[in-house]
């Protein structure tokens, strides 16, 4: 049955109710039952399965952290390529959260933090606004326990301003860029994207008279990369 459905899938969109069908058991399967997935989950990634309509079908099986079938949704892509799939509000974002903290602390395989990267960017690309709104809410609030996973993997991807954050949130944005560098040659901190001109002058530009070391790195790329955004050349 499941070599039949994987070929309908592969025939086109209109032969793929049979997949979705054995998709849809899947929640409810019992751990005994569970042997004869596994070839299922590696021939997911070769369909070119249409998810409109299914959305919430597929964070169900996200949300079995089975990591062969959230390898054979997502595929093999950064963010993950979803066909189909239209944006979706996610309920229980803490849930969510805690998975990624679960897979940073797993250090049986390099692979964990790939899936890690791509739970964010199931995340960040295919919800709505108001589950974006409800990161930021988090991140924001400095009593919150995901704020350095949140920082890591979700709020880099997020299309953020300034104004976004709150003192206290920029304050811990800035703690973060004391002890970790980011420009390694390829991408720059988000807040080159994310800072306006007046953040840049009011905020960012004093901090460089007593900033060294790492800190004071990633200032200086963050305020000549915004510059180029803003079309113009900050002088520090």
């Amino acid at each position: 049955m499941l070599t039949r459905a994987a070929v309908l899938a592969s025939i086109g969109t209109e032969n793929q109710a049979e997949v979705f069908h054995i998709l849809k058991w899947l929640p409810f399967a019992k751990e005994e039952e569970e042997g004869w997935e596994i070839p299922f989950y590696e021939l997911l990634g070769e369909m070119e399965l249409v998810w409109r309509g299914r959305e919430n079908l597929f964070a169900r099986l996200l949300m079995l952290k089975k990591p062969k079938l959230l390898s054979g949704l997502m595929g093999s892509s950064l963010p993950p390529k979803i066909k189909g799939f239209r944006r979706c509000e996610i309920k229980n974002i803490d849930w969510w959260l805690d998975w990624i903290e679960e897979l940073e602390q797993d250090k049986t395989g390099r692979w964990r933090e790939w899936q890690s990267m791509q739970i964010a960017g199931f995340l960040t690309q295919y919800t709505g606004s108001k589950t974006k709104a409800e990161f930021l809410e988090r991140f924001n609030n400095r009593n919150c326990p995901h704020r350095q996973i949140l920082l890591k993997y979700i709020i880099p991807k997020l299309e953020t301003r300034s104004d976004d954050f709150n003192e206290d949130g920029i304050e811990y944005i800035l703690e973060d860029l004391k002890k970790n560098l980011y420009w390694d040659g390829f991408r720059h901190h988000f807040l080159a994207r994310a800072a306006d001109e007046t953040f840049i002058r009011g905020k960012l530009i004093p901090l460089l008279e007593e900033a060294d070391g790492v800190f004071k790195n990633n200032l200086l790329d963050i305020i000549k990369t915004a510059g180029k955004e803003h079309g113009k050349r900050y002088l520090v």
